[in-house]
């Protein structure tokens, strides 16, 4: 909800998948992120699906917060997985991070 928000009120938001190919968990997992895409994609959310095989995190809000990691955000994980989120305001942080996600989308296909 709050990504849709955010988008209405002319964020940029870019969302990052991992495309087709990768086997049977990834395609599920691409085929979930398409029932809940249509509304974010609606309100004005860039989907990006990438080539290669992607389970990090990245996180980069408002060019001055970044999080990486390898937690996935859902109720499920959170309550059955024992991953993390590193969160950083220092600038060689967020800039790595900023260099990773624009890499990440140059080699990826925008998703209409």
């Amino acid at each position: 909800k709050k990504l849709k928000r955010a988008a209405q009120r002319g964020v940029q938001v870019n969302i990052v998948t991992t495309g087709k190919g990768h086997g049977p968990g990834y395609n599920l997992g691409r085929w979930i992120v398409s029932l809940f895409s249509r509304d974010l994609h609606k309100a004005g959310c860039r989907f990006f699906e990438t080539r290669k095989k992607e389970h990090g995190k990245l996180y980069l809000f408002d060019e001055e917060l970044a999080a990486f990691g390898s937690y996935n955000t859902s109720m499920m994980s959170h309550a059955l997985n024992a991953d993390s989120l590193l969160f950083s305001v220092e600038s060689q942080v967020v800039n790595s991070v900023r260099e990773a996600l624009n890499e990440s989308i140059d080699q990826s296909v925008l998703r209409d």
